[in-house]
């Protein structure tokens, strides 16, 4: 980075072409995903390193529940196994890790491995990795129209403040800025849209 290139606080990468990198090189796709999660893992250590503050994946949306159950299941385990390779790692470069996301369609067993390991990095004060898992605009949406009609009032105006007091969805970092940079990684390289810096 250029000394006159302000450094992003917040950084957000979409985990995207996994499966097709996969695909062209005739392997199966939980393959690609394990690639992506190896290389993502090289991106958080780089951006923790530099002094990134925020760094949030979008690792799993709620469209992908429509995939192969062969696939889902195999990107589940792949959280699993993840937060046993990963958390000692997590913790020895400081970094405090959130899942974000409707948590109430992960299964019993990742979630509790998920709640588990954001109680050991809580104390945490370098890096804030945010992962969001289960997440989707359509399904925020739905829920946030099923709440108000349960509520029987009108649908809020959108506000983190008023969100958490209204029961409105609210999956983001609370104490994250909107992200600087946004980046797609496909495995062997990353993709880096420079329109999307802001200051």
């Amino acid at each position: 980075m250029k000394d006159n290139q302000t450094l992003p606080a917040h950084i957000a990468v979409i985990m995207d072409g996994n499966g097709r990198w996969a695909g062209k090189r005739l392997l199966p796709r939980t393959a690609g995903h394990a690639a992506g999660l190896k290389r993502f893992a090289e991106i958080a250590e780089i951006c923790s390193d530099i002094g990134v503050k925020y760094l949030t994946v979008y690792a799993f949306s709620t469209e992908n529940i429509n995939r192969s159950a062969e696939e889902v299941s195999g990107l589940f385990s792949l959280a699993y196994k993840a937060i046993d390779t990963y958390i000692e790692k997590l913790l020895k470069k400081n970094i405090r890790a959130k899942v974000i996301g409707d948590v109430s369609m992960i299964g019993d067993s990742l979630l509790q491995k998920i709640r588990a390991a954001e109680q050991k990095l809580k104390d945490c004060t370098g890096m804030t990795l945010c992962i969001a898992f289960c997440y989707g605009g359509r399904h925020e949406l739905a829920q946030a129209a099923n709440a108000a009609l349960a509520a029987a009032s009108p649908i809020p105006t959108f506000s983190s403040a008023r969100a958490a007091k209204s029961g409105f969805p609210t999956f983001c970092c609370t104490s994250a800025r909107t992200a600087n940079c946004i980046s797609a990684t496909r495995c062997g390289r990353i993709s880096t849209d420079p329109s999307l810096w802001r200051r």
